[in-house]
């Protein structure tokens, strides 16, 4: 019974374009992480939303723990995002931000980099 609340979020590639998100319902929630050696994770599992969600992902990769400041944390995620007709419908902005991805099956393929706390999206080519 995962809610996102209402925000206002930026836009790749720089976050400069904004738009404001009324509050979703997202549904359900997993997150699956393993401990390897070291300060290594290997995130399993991300996968958030369902059928009936208006945004569904479902992401794996690695983490490199900054124990420190988390927020400095390497990543290397890749994984996959798709809306539902209505929630494209209502924010189309998303169409135009979201091009630059490939997309399969409905779902954008998407590779995040950099950090925890800045996270760098490409397309997963």
């Amino acid at each position: 019974n995962i809610v996102l609340p209402s925000q206002s979020i930026g836009l790749p590639p720089n976050g400069a374009m904004k738009f404001a998100l009324t509050s979703l319902n997202l549904n359900s929630l997993l997150i699956q992480l393993m401990k390897l050696e070291g300060q290594k994770f290997s995130l399993k599992k991300f996968i958030i939303g369902d059928d009936s969600s208006p945004i569904k992902a479902q992401f794996a990769g690695d983490i490199k723990l900054d124990a420190r400041n988390i927020k400095l944390s390497p990543i290397n995620i890749k994984g996959e995002l798709g809306f539902s007709q209505d929630f494209l419908e209502k924010y189309g902005i998303l169409k135009l931000a979201l091009g630059s991805f490939d997309n399969k099956d409905n779902f954008y393929q998407i590779q995040l980099n950099g950090t925890l706390g800045s996270p760098k999206p490409s397309s997963a080519r």
